[in-house]
């Protein structure tokens, strides 16, 4: 085939002249790389390639995990400390948070033995993750609780009015808010307009129509859209943390009061036993 007809059949959109050159540069590289003699590790990497390598499986490196007859034994991470979503370090958090918490007056082995989610880590490990914590935490509360004497001064000098400047009640604390959020998840106010959805409940009817009818639109816009925020994403990520960090909290606290309930109720067997055998 000639270059012409090469030009026509597959290159017809360039001119004849630009491909004729490109055409002779890319013939030029294509026969230096045809002409170079080939390495002997090239040579043996294209002759040992045949249908059984291909089905040769891998060896099995150590940090995979070993298959036995009940299945694969997959090996505990440890996971990592004081990360965003670190469950251990959140309920440490919020333990050492508490004024009250009988976690002040443990010692790091009593605490380390108290939860699972603690007991994973090495304990001279987790020793240095309670001091960092604890000192923290001290840190935070005196902070937490000179914020809220300075906060709670604000407010007994400037104390909020029961209404707003254009004499409606404050949307963000009224029961109207939780209630529309309500309808609006079961579609009512696609069967109404908004006039006629605030006649159906008094707290509605506490807002006059126009401000009503914009906290509607609003909150049909942000549920229609929450799938698409990746902000509402995180935040509804962060909630569920912060729901499980609470749960592992209340636990923690359970167990503890049923371990204590456990050791003094052996120690009464043990009072009865030595009373009888006197």
């Amino acid at each position: 085939m000639s270059l012409r007809e090469i030009h026509s059949k597959w290159a017809g959109q360039y001119k004849y002249h630009n491909f004729m050159t490109n055409y002779k540069r890319l013939q030029k590289k294509i026969e230096e790389e045809l002409s170079k003699p080939m390495n002997d590790s090239k040579n043996q990497n294209h002759t040992s390639l045949s249908p059984s390598t291909y089905n040769k499986k891998p060896p099995i490196k150590q940090d995979e995990p070993k298959k036995t007859s009940s299945g694969p034994v997959i090996p505990k991470k440890q996971p990592q400390w004081n990360t965003k979503y670190c469950l251990a370090s959140s309920v440490l958090h919020e333990l050492y948070m508490m004024p009250d918490s009988e976690i002040h007056h443990m010692d790091v082995n009593k605490i380390h033995q108290s939860s699972s989610l603690f007991s994973c880590y090495p304990l001279d490990k987790f020793t240095q993750y309670n001091k960092k914590m604890k000192e923290r935490t001290a840190n935070q509360r005196d902070k937490v609780k000179r914020e809220n004497e300075l906060f709670q001064q604000d407010k007994n000098l400037f104390p909020r009015p029961e209404k707003t400047l254009h004499g409606q009640p404050f949307w963000h604390i009224h029961p109207a808010k939780k209630l529309l959020k309500k309808d609006v998840k079961n579609k009512v106010h696609e069967r109404m307009t908004p006039k006629y959805l605030r006649m159906t409940r008094s707290e509605y009817q506490e807002f006059d129509l126009r401000t009503f009818g914009k906290h509607v639109y609003a909150e049909a816009a942000k549920q229609l859209n929450k799938a698409y925020w990746q902000l509402r994403r995180n935040k509804t990520a962060m909630k569920i943390h912060r729901e499980q960090t609470k749960k592992n909290k209340l636990e923690w606290g359970q167990k503890k009061k049923a371990k204590e309930v456990v050791e003094l109720v052996s120690e009464w067997k043990d009072c009865n036993k030595n009373d009888s055998k006197e």
